[in-house]
């Protein structure tokens, strides 16, 4: 598992697909002993992988281009 971006409310962590089980056995461990609010398993989005890639939400070029 690698963090791959985080804020005070929220983390995505990237997580192999052989490794799923351990992680929500961790989330759902985390969740009972109130460590974490919530958990969520979900295939990673194209714009996940935009910002892995560049590192910019796209909100930088919007700027610069207007």
């Amino acid at each position: 598992m690698s963090l791959t971006q985080h804020d005070a409310v929220r983390a995505s962590v990237a997580v192999d697909s052989h490794r799923t089980t351990q992680a929500v056995e961790w989330a759902a461990h985390a969740l009972k002993d109130g460590v974490i609010e919530r958990y969520e398993l979900a295939p990673i989005s194209l714009e996940d992988v935009y910002v892995h890639l560049t590192g910019s939400t796209g909100e930088e070029v919007s700027r610069h281009a207007a």
